[in-house]
């Protein structure tokens, strides 16, 4: 147990408990046999690298309008919240989050990602996505 473990466990139930359902879609450099795939998943186009879904619970939340600047950050960006425990991949601008068909099914761009990390433990990634 580390001195962060109260505020881990804290994290970890707020996001699941006001959390959303999306997947995580981790862009694969190169295609890796066995890898889980998704129903646009087309191996045979030329250049195909690849990638692996993984269903998370995330809090989505609008940026103040002081803080949309209209270049770092547009109209419509979310800033969101994704606890880091049990993540396969670390989140990075070539990755996506994908809505469950439920929310409308639409694919969010990663443009930054900044991760929180008092110790050694990386505790959430805060994420900036945009349409």
């Amino acid at each position: 147990m580390t001195e962060y473990t109260s505020a881990i466990d804290l994290a970890a139930r707020l996001i699941i408990k006001k959390g959303r359902e999306v997947y995580f879609r981790h862009m694969l450099s190169e295609p890796k046999s066995g890898e889980p795939s998704g129903p646009d998943d087309e191996p045979w186009e030329k250049g195909h690298a690849g990638h692996h879904d993984q269903k998370l619970k995330m809090v989505f939340l609008d940026y103040e309008q002081k803080e949309i600047d209209g270049t770092n950050i547009k109209s419509g960006d979310k800033q969101v919240l994704m606890f880091a425990k049990g993540v396969k991949y670390i989140p990075n601008t070539s990755d996506k989050l994908v809505e469950l068909p439920k929310h409308g099914g639409k694919s969010w761009n990663i443009i930054d990602v900044e991760s929180l990390q008092p110790g050694e433990e990386v505790v959430m990634h805060t994420l900036q996505v945009r349409r």
